[in-house]
């Protein structure tokens, strides 16, 4: 069953988009996974800490505010992940011909 396998590896690109930048669906030795994983919580907690600073820019801001913020910067986050893992992919697929 492939589609597992490929359910996984976008579901792990959501979770940590910096992974392709580490080179991670090519080669996935302990070291690449390692550096991705870290820069992509290192990413995420940045991403955090700005959709609070944007939340707070009116008196009276809560949790609702934070979400949508967060939420609007994690899906391009995520998608600039798996435009990474499809650019990687389309690299491969060209050099193999």
């Amino acid at each position: 069953m492939w589609w597992r396998g490929a359910l996984g590896l976008v579901l792990a690109i959501a979770g940590a988009p910096l992974l392709p930048v580490a080179g991670v669906p090519v080669a996935t030795d302990g070291a690449r996974v390692l550096v991705g994983a870290i820069a992509s919580a290192i990413a995420w907690w940045c991403l955090g800490w700005l959709a609070a600073r944007r939340a707070t820019r009116t008196p009276g801001a809560s949790w609702p505010e934070w979400r949508r913020e967060y939420l609007r910067l994690s899906v391009g986050f995520v998608a600039g992940g798996w435009l990474a893992l499809g650019v990687a992919g389309a690299a491969v697929a060209l050099r193999s011909r």
